[in-house]
């Protein structure tokens, strides 16, 4: 939805990565761009995001991605904490442990610095110990928005419920807007389908087979009649 345009000059393995996108955005219009891009995240339905970006199976196909503690490269060190994002390796989302905390953080002029512990360093070298457990995993999801029946509550108390300020919301930006990208919609019915793929569906009977071919159709339904509303709004 907000990709922008491929930099027709980036060179794979020769640039950053970030280089690969070209930005233009005019001071004047930076503002209202940013309340519109927020209003619509706002706007955002669960089935336009693309809640597995690593894939299907993560956890199994690499184990150590369930890792919790920190990283450290040279003399950066950064808290990796995987159990405030379950939904991104397809478990149900739960209210987080406390946060890793740095033993001193100050904030010169113009930038910051956290310094923590060497003994944080010690879950690196045994990794193995400090990865997330099948108990702090939880359930599997069957949505993969999923979460656990208190989490909504411990999110509300830590974070805003929206990204817009509603008291602020740009002139002219109609609400409720349903461009669900193809990308979105390919996640969500190819998650809905894998439990079917040929290599895993032996594990099923036939109706639990066809009650997720039933899924996918019913989605496929719904962004039918989306578009189909959009189209009449815009008539």
């Amino acid at each position: 939805m907000f990709r922008p345009s491929l930099n027709s000059n980036f060179i794979p393995d020769s640039h950053p990565h970030a280089m690969r996108w070209d930005i233009h955005t005019s001071m004047p219009k930076l503002t209202s761009s940013l309340k519109a891009h927020r209003r619509r995240l706002d706007d955002m339905k669960a089935e336009e995001v693309i809640w597995l970006p690593y894939g299907s199976n993560v956890a199994d196909n690499f184990p150590l991605s369930l890792y919790h503690g920190c990283i450290r490269y040279s003399s950066t060190i950064e808290p990796y904490m995987r159990d405030r994002v379950l939904q991104q390796f397809g478990y149900v989302q739960t209210p987080p442990i406390p946060p890793i905390k740095p033993n001193k953080e100050y904030k010169p002029a113009h930038s910051y610095s956290v310094d923590y512990g060497e003994g944080m360093m010690s879950f690196w070298d045994d990794s193995s110990s400090h990865c997330l457990s099948e108990k702090r995993l939880g359930k599997m999801v069957k949505d993969p928005w999923d979460t656990s029946s208190d989490y909504m509550s411990w999110f509300a108390q830590h974070t805003h419920i929206r990204v817009q300020n509603p008291a602020f919301l740009p002139d002219g930006f109609p609400p409720n807007q349903h461009q669900i990208s193809a990308e979105a919609r390919h996640h969500l019915i190819a998650y809905c389908l894998r439990p079917v793929y040929p290599a895993v569906r032996s594990q099923l009977t036939l109706r639990e087979q066809f009650q997720h071919f039933d899924r996918a159709i019913a989605i496929i339904q719904e962004f039918d009649n989306l578009y189909v509303e959009d189209q009449q709004e815009d008539d």
